[in-house]
């Protein structure tokens, strides 16, 4: 049985150009993560899986200190880096490479996207699968709109009645459920999926899958740690934050 973490860390990004490698608060965006992951006492390993491999060891180079878990840097191929590219086979290609594939092994998927997560919450997400038959357990928060109140646009019909004016149609994104104006009370709860830490059993990446069969809800204790960093507005105010607490990598508690 082990404990691996696998962060994802391509060069190219669409929104923020060279995010993973951008400084957040004077230190590379992956460099928080892998710090976080430094001082859990849960992992056995640390997996950096990136495309540019001497950028990011010259980008965690400032977080490296010795002692385990052991952080190593792993090259993927550059048909694994593309902007379409999903995460489970990047994920398979690692984990074939190490031999990793059992139903007690778990997987701890960090992204350098959450560069707040606290080395206590990979733990406690760690110990809470270990814990539990499920295949595997993702961080998320409720979500803030029901997604049974929501529509889906398409072009609307032409009509020379009404002098053919172009609109956008609405359309119940679940027809056959939709509750537009259903008060949110009598809707059973949804869960947003944040990214924060997910663990993972490795069999079902093996065969194809992130998750499993059976997600197990695990919601952050802290939810302002939960950031997403898709724009430079989401740049400004994660950093922002950072330096308001005074926060750094591996000290972000």
């Amino acid at each position: 049985m082990s404990v691996i973490a696998v962060i994802p860390c391509r060069l190219g990004s669409k929104g923020i150009p060279r995010k993973n490698f951008r400084p957040l608060a004077g230190f590379a965006l992956v460099a928080w993560v892998a710090a976080a992951a430094k001082q859990a006492t849960s992992l056995d390993a640390i997996y950096v899986s990136t495309d540019a491999p001497e950028l990011a060891r010259e980008a965690l180079a400032p977080i490296l200190t010795p002692g385990s878990p052991p952080l190593a840097v792993c090259t993927r191929d550059s048909s694994l880096a593309r902007d379409d590219t999903p995460d489970l086979p990047v994920f398979q290609d690692l984990l074939t490479r190490l031999g990793v594939e059992g139903f007690d092994d778990l997987v701890v998927h960090l992204r350098p996207t959450s560069p707040f997560v606290r080395p206590a919450d990979i733990d406690a997400c760690v110990e809470f699968l270990q814990t539990r038959w499920a295949s595997s357990a993702r961080s998320a928060l409720p979500a803030p709109c029901h997604p049974r109140k929501l529509y889906s646009a398409r072009p609307g019909p032409d009509s020379e009645e009404y002098g053919g004016r172009d609109y956008t149609e609405l359309v119940p994104w679940d027809p056959h459920r939709h509750a537009a104006n259903a008060p949110r009370q009598l809707l059973e709860p949804v869960y947003q999926p944040v990214g924060y830490v997910d663990a993972i059993r490795a069999c079902y990446i093996k065969n194809g899958s992130m998750e499993g069969p059976s997600v197990a809800l695990w919601e952050p204790p802290e939810p302002d740690r939960c950031v997403e960093l898709d724009d430079e507005a989401d740049w400004a105010r994660a950093e922002a934050l950072a330096l308001e607490r005074g926060w750094r990598p591996g000290e972000v508690g």
